[in-house]
């Protein structure tokens, strides 16, 4: 998918918002992960609000979607598989959580660079990046203990 303009940006934000939604909701029911299964629906409420977050910001910059074009920007090299199967370890859920993680840091953050000439959605952008770089350094510390 071609992120050509601001809507799309936000489309793209939203969607992987929602996949990582879905992705802790499942790992948090998913058996072998019980023992972290607070942390895990912690991080799905955490994708829950910044879905709100990506429609917060593109209601209150709408004026802007129409204004600003982007080149060179694909959602292909951030598409990944989240899936969860019954068989998958602790670890091996965790290992996709961090994945998730990576990907929405480097998306954000790749975004916000595209969208530079916006300077307040720049900054809700790189935001939204801080906030799952916190995450993954709450998976890592699990993964460590």
């Amino acid at each position: 998918m071609d992120l050509s303009n601001f809507g799309c940006i936000m489309d793209f934000a939203e969607k992987i918002e929602t996949e990582n939604e879905a992705f802790y909701n499942q790992a948090a029911d998913h058996p072998a992960c019980a023992d972290q299964a607070d942390l895990l629906a912690g991080l799905a409420k955490t994708a829950g609000k910044n879905i709100n977050e990506a429609q917060r910001i593109r209601r209150e910059n709408v004026t802007e979607m129409i204004l600003e074009c982007v080149s060179d920007f694909t959602s292909y090299s951030y598409e990944i598989d989240s899936a969860i199967q019954a068989d998958h370890t602790a670890d091996a859920i965790f290992a996709i959580a961090r994945a998730v993680e990576v990907r929405a840091q480097r998306y954000y953050q790749d975004a916000a660079g595209k969208l530079n000439a916006l300077p307040e959605v720049a900054r809700n952008l790189k935001q939204l990046h801080k906030k799952h770089t916190r995450n993954l350094a709450r998976l890592e510390n699990i993964q460590r203990s």
